[in-house]
C-alpha cells in the first residue's frame, strides 16, 4: 500500500519491487512501490525520470509530456542552473533524475515533500527512506543521532541534513545531489529586492490562477478532501477548492473539542453556507501489535501520535488526497521568524524552535545556520530555515509516515515559484496574513466574515515581535528544565 517509495541503487535490493526502470546507459536502477509511478523520456546521452506525482502549474504541460519537455530544456540548455531553473514552474509531490551523458543528478520537489535520502560509502543509494538504506547496507543507528533524537518530541525533525545514521544524509530543499560524487549544491537563491505592500498585493493577486491551476490538476488525478479549522490556513485551501471544485469534502478532528468550541464551530458554519460536505472525524488509535510492525518497517523513532492520525486517515479517507496547509503558514505568514528582525536569527533561537534539549545540536544548527549566511542569502535566514528545516524535514518526515501507511498528503502551494515569490513579500507583511487577506478579499471575501482562532489565547503573543521572541525562549527554558 506504500505510495510515494522508491529506491534508486547500482546493487540489487534485497528487498522485492513492484516495479523497476533501469538507467539508460548506466549500471543505475529506479525500483518503486506498485502505487508509485514513474514517468520517463530517454534520448541519445539524455534521460528524465520524474518520479512520484508531478504537474505543470501553468497547465500547458500534461503529466505524461513534462519529461519530453524536460529532456528538450536539458539538451538544449548548457548551464546547468539554467535548466533547474526552469523546474521551478513544476508541482507536486516528486523527485527528478537527470541524466546527461555519463552524469546523473536528482532534485527535488519545491519543499523536499518526497525525500531523498543518499548514502556517503559503500554502493550507491538514494532512498524516499533512510531506514530503506540502512536495511540494505546494514547500518546501525548512530550514537551522536540517538542523543539528539531522544532530546525531543519524536514528532521533532532532526537538524541539517542529518538521520538517524552516521553515513546517510537527507538532500534539503533548493538543493540538486550529484550522485556520482555524492555531494550536494545549491541551486535555489531568493531574490533580495524586497516589495512595497502595493507591489506585494498585486503579486499575490498575480499568483492566484496559479494556485487555482494546481488544485485543478490535483483534482484531475485525485478526489481532494480537506481539513478544515477555524485558523487562516485551512480556510485559504477551502477558498481554492471551492472557487475551482464541484464537490468535495471537509472535516475537522475531533481531537478534544467541544461541540460548542469554534473549531468545531466556524468549519461548520462555513460547509452550511457554501453547501460543503462536512463531517467531524473521530480519532482512531494504532494497536500496539500494529504499532510494533511499523516500527519494523521505519525503525523505533517516530510519532506515535503522528501514526494514529495517519490511520485515522487511512480508515477514513482511503485513496482521497488531503490538503494540507504547511507551506501557507511557515511561507505565507513567516510562522518562525515572524516579523523579528534578522540579527535575531540566533543559533539558539532555532535550537528553541526545533524544541530540543540536547546541547550537541548546536553543532549542526551551527553548521546549518554557515550554508545560509552568505551575503546574497542573509537577509532570508528565517524563510530559509522554514524552508529547509520546518518545511524539508519536519513536514517531510511525516509525509513520509503517512506515504508508507498509504495516506496521500499533497499542498497547492508546492511550486518553487510561489515560495521564490512569496519570500519577496516583507515578513512584517506576511506576518500580519497579507497573503491570506488578499486572496480571500479577491476570490472570495464572505470567508473573511468568520472569526479567525477564538479558541487561542496566545494570539497576541504572535502580534507582538519581541514578545513572540521572550515566548519562544521561554518555552525551551520550560522544556529543557522537565527534561533535566
Amino acid at each position: 500500500r506504500a505510495l510515494f517509495t522508491y529506491l534508486i541503487s547500482d546493487k540489487e535490493p534485497d528487498f522485492l519491487y513492484n516495479n523497476r526502470i533501469k538507467i539508460k546507459s548506466s549500471k543505475f536502477n529506479i525500483y518503486f512501490s506498485k502505487n508509485t509511478q514513474c514517468h520517463y523520456s530517454e534520448e541519445d546521452n539524455y534521460g528524465i525520470y520524474v518520479l512520484g506525482f508531478c504537474i505543470d502549474s501553468v497547465k500547458e504541460l500534461d503529466r505524461e509530456f513534462i519529461p519530453k519537455y524536460l529532456l528538450k530544456v536539458l539538451k538544449t540548455e548548457k548551464i546547468f542552473g539554467k535548466f533547474l531553473n526552469r523546474t521551478d514552474r513544476l508541482a507536486g509531490k516528486y523527485i527528478i533524475l537527470i541524466k546527461r551523458y555519463d552524469n546523473l543528478y536528482l532534485v527535488g520537489d519545491a519543499t523536499g515533500s518526497l525525500q531523498i535520502n543518499y548514502n556517503l560509502k559503500n554502493n550507491y543509494m538514494i532512498s524516499s527512506h533512510d531506514e530503506i538504506i540502512a536495511n540494505e547496507l546494514d547500518y546501525k543507528i548512530s550514537d551522536y543521532s540517538k542523543k539528539i533524537r531522544n532530546g525531543s518530541d519524536f514528532s521533532q525533525p532532526m537538524p541539517y541534513n542529518l538521520t538517524m545514521y552516521d553515513y546517510v544524509k537527507i538532500l534539503l530543499p533548493g538543493y540538486f545531489l550529484d550522485i556520482k560524487k555524492r555531494k550536494h549544491h545549491r541551486f535555489f537563491y531568493p531574490n533580495n529586492k524586497m516589495l512595497s505592500r502595493d507591489q506585494s498585493v498585486k503579486l499575490i493577486k498575480s499568483q492566484i490562477q496559479t494556485i487555482s491551476n494546481i488544485t485543478k490538476e490535483y483534482s484531475k488525478y485525485y478526489e481532494l478532501v480537506c481539513p478544515l479549522t477555524s485558523g487562516y490556513d485551512s480556510r485559504l485551501n477551502f477558498a481554492f477548492l471551492n472557487m475551482e471544485l464541484r464537490n468535495f469534502k471537509c472535516f475537522t478532528f475531533r481531537h478534544d473539542f467541544k461541540n460548542s468550541s469554534a473549531e468545531i464551530k466556524i468549519p461548520n458554519q462555513i460547509c452550511r453556507e457554501f453547501g460543503i460536505e462536512y463531517e467531524i472525524v473521530k480519532d482512531l488509535n494504532v494497536c500496539d501489535q500494529k504499532f510494533k510492525e511499523i516500527k519494523k518497517y521505519i525503525g523505533k523513532y517516530l510519532s506515535r501520535y503522528t501514526i494514529d492520525l495517519a490511520f485515522t486517515y487511512k480508515n477514513k479517507f482511503e485513496n482521497k488526497a488531503l490538503v494540507n496547509g504547511d507551506i501557507i503558514d511557515q511561507i505565507g505568514k513567516s510562522l518562525i521568524g515572524n516579523s523579528l528582525p534578522n540579527w535575531t536569527a540566533s543559533r539558539y533561537f532555532f535550537k528553541a524552535k526545533l524544541h530540543n534539549s540536547e546541547q550537541i545540536i548546536l553543532r549542526d544548527i551551527n553548521q546549518h545556520l554557515k550554508s545560509i549566511s552568505s551575503k546574497e542569502l542573509s537577509l532570508h535566514k528565517f524563510d530559509l530555515f522554514a524552508l529547509e528545516n520546518r518545511l524539508g524535514r519536519w513536514s517531510s518526515q511525516t509525509n513520509n509516515l503517512y506515504s508508507l501507511m498509504g495516506v496521500n498528503s499533497l499542498n497547492i502551494y508546492n511550486c518553487r515559484k510561489i515560495i521564490f515569490d512569496w519570500m519577496r513579500i516583507p515578513r512584517a507583511l506576511r506576518s500580519a496574513n497579507i497573503i491570506h487577506s488578499t486572496i480571500y478579499e479577491t476570490i472570495n471575501h464572505k470567508l473573511k466574515r468568520y472569526p479567525f482562532n477564538q479558541d487561542n489565547k496566545f494570539n497576541w503573543v504572535k502580534k507582538r515581535p519581541f514578545t513572540f521572541l521572550m515566548a519562544t525562549y521561554l518555552k525551551q527554558f520550560f522544556l529543557t528544565k522537565r527534561k533535566k
